[in-house]
């Protein structure tokens, strides 16, 4: 009887081919998404990379720190900011300036970081829903506020945030262009109240894009309504740390314009 022949193939087995083309046309399209991305960072860089070694099966170890302000300038901290004695300030002179019928509502509250201290407080009550012009009642409290800040070297910022809920009527596009015509309110009264330096005032409006608590609830969305104004410290020596001219000449938020019937003086803008 014929023994069967047996036939003996060299080389790798046939879908070793078809693994090596199917790898080469992954490399080849995350090479294509690197070309059309733009990178800006050495963080963004180190991600981008470790999602290609991911794909490819590859063990990443990689934590990147962000850099923050305290890594990226010379501090020369000012010896005349007292944080402690500021929040206890803020604690016993001015939280007691808010409308006391509005204290459940707007829960103030203090808090004290390392070159801040920001007093933060619902904003329902200060301003109407969707306006941006200042109820009456908060007149004491920012007369209160722009005294303590004439006689601080601090710098005065000024934040406005909302929910995340659509909003938009026939003078605000959105949330972020309301948050921006709030906060240029509290700061235009304030440097109506007393003669601050525009120097070391800023105003900034970030709509829903900062919420301290998520928006799937009541609860939180009212918390996320929000204005933060904050005393930051002066950094002697560190331009990148002071407030600019510039800055403080865009207070002039969408909104501020023509129709505008309130009683409060608006800066006017550079020409």
């Amino acid at each position: 009887m014929k023994k069967p022949k047996i036939i003996i193939i060299k080389g790798a087995p046939a879908w070793v081919v078809t693994f090596g083309d199917l790898m080469s046309l992954l490399l080849t399209f995350f090479v294509l998404l690197l070309s059309f991305s733009k990178i800006t960072s050495p963080q963004q860089y180190v991600s981008t990379f470790g999602n290609v070694q991911q794909a490819f099966g590859l063990q990443t170890d990689v934590k990147i720190k962000p850099a923050g302000a305290l890594d990226m300038i010379a501090m020369n901290p000012d010896p005349n900011f007292n944080a402690k004695a500021l929040e206890k300030t803020l604690n016993e002179s001015v939280v007691p300036r808010f409308p006391p019928e509005d204290m459940e509502i707007i829960q103030p509250e203090v808090v004290r970081t390392m070159d801040r201290v920001t007093l933060r407080f619902n904003g329902d009550g200060m301003f109407p829903s969707g306006q941006k012009l200042i109820d009456p009642r908060y007149y004491g409290f920012l007369d209160e506020v722009a005294s303590r800040a004439a006689k601080s070297e601090s710098n005065l910022l000024v934040e406005a945030h909302t929910d995340s809920r659509p909003f938009r009527n026939r003078l605000f596009r959105s949330n972020l262009d309301l948050s921006a015509a709030r906060s240029a309110r509290v700061i235009n009264y304030l440097i109506n109240s007393e003669p601050l330096d525009v120097n070391r005032v800023l105003a900034l409006g970030k709509g829903a894009y900062e919420p301290v608590f998520p928006n799937t609830t009541k609860w939180g969305r009212q918390k996320n309504r929000r204005i933060e104004i904050s005393f930051v410290e002066r950094m002697k020596g560190s331009e990148s740390q002071n407030l600019k001219q510039d800055d403080a000449a865009r207070i002039q938020a969408p909104g501020d314009g023509k129709g505008d019937s309130s009683n409060q003086r608006i800066l006017p803008s550079k020409p």
